[in-house]
């Protein structure tokens, strides 16, 4: 099996070389040759044959260029195309601004407020209200409440009422004391001028309603004769013109009126 091998493949070789003579020097028309096969070890029997003389073209190798673009260039029209100009460069930052001075110190403009003034009654009653707490002004809420009428007729009627937690001689004083107190504010008060004074003196009743149990009327001109840095406040009822006092602050309660009244003639 392996000479029959061998012989197939020297044969191979002898035909490829008959090839090449044929290609090298032989004319165009056919020739016989006789090629001798060497005497192998595995057959000592020469082999013979023709072999027809051709003309080998060499392959043709076909190249492709592959195409430069899958589309056509496009036309363009003149015209057609409009050119956009791009963005313009940022300008420069300009430098900072110089820090500014401090500012000098500047006064601030004073705030005039208006207020209105108070009227008489309010200013007098607020004065009352100190003189009758010690001559300090007394707490909001904790005033005695007085009362200032300012009438037409030229006449102002103060009334206020009397500590209901004084009883007997202890009342009837306070109830002097704070009436020369009362009477020497109004006398100095320059908003005041030729006004008749009364003065009406309150306690609660049984029902808790203020009654009243003083009422004195001084003419200006007995009012302004009056020296009140040497009078005695205990006097100060007997100096009014007209008086009407209930028993309650009398030294003497009477048994035949409930009320005295007294008249300058």
């Amino acid at each position: 099996m392996v000479p029959a091998v061998a012989t197939s493949v020297v044969v191979a070789v002898l035909a490829i070389v008959g090839i090449l003579l044929a290609l090298s020097g032989g004319d165009d028309g056919e020739e016989t040759r006789r090629v001798e096969t060497p005497l192998t070890r595995a057959s000592t029997t020469s082999t013979s044959f023709r072999l027809p003389l051709t003309t080998t073209t060499p392959p043709t190798v076909a190249l492709t260029v592959p195409p430069t673009s899958a589309t056509p260039p496009t036309q363009i029209t003149p015209g057609s195309v409009a050119i956009v100009p791009g963005p313009a460069p940022a300008p420069a930052p300009a430098p900072a601004p110089a820090p500014a001075p401090a500012p000098a110190d500047v006064p601030s403009p004073s705030t005039t407020t208006t207020t209105k003034p108070k009227t008489v009654p309010e200013e007098l009653a607020e004065m009352l209200e100190t003189e009758l707490a010690g001559g300090t002004a007394p707490v909001p809420g904790s005033e005695r409440g007085v009362v200032i009428e300012y009438e037409s007729d030229e006449r102002v009627r103060v009334t206020w009422p009397l500590d209901e937690t004084r009883t007997g001689e202890d009342l009837r004083i306070a109830a002097r004391v704070e009436a020369t107190a009362i009477l020497r504010v109004i006398q100095g008060y320059d908003r005041l001028a030729d006004e008749r004074v009364v003065l009406r003196a309150t306690l609660p009743d049984a029902d808790g309603f203020p009654e009243r149990v003083l009422r004195l009327l001084f003419e200006r001109a007995t009012l302004d004769a009056i020296d009140f840095t040497t009078i005695d406040p205990l006097t100060i009822f007997e100096l009014a013109d007209e008086a009407e006092i209930e028993p309650i602050l009398l030294p003497t309660p009477t048994t035949t009126s409930t009320s005295t009244t007294t008249t300058k003639p």
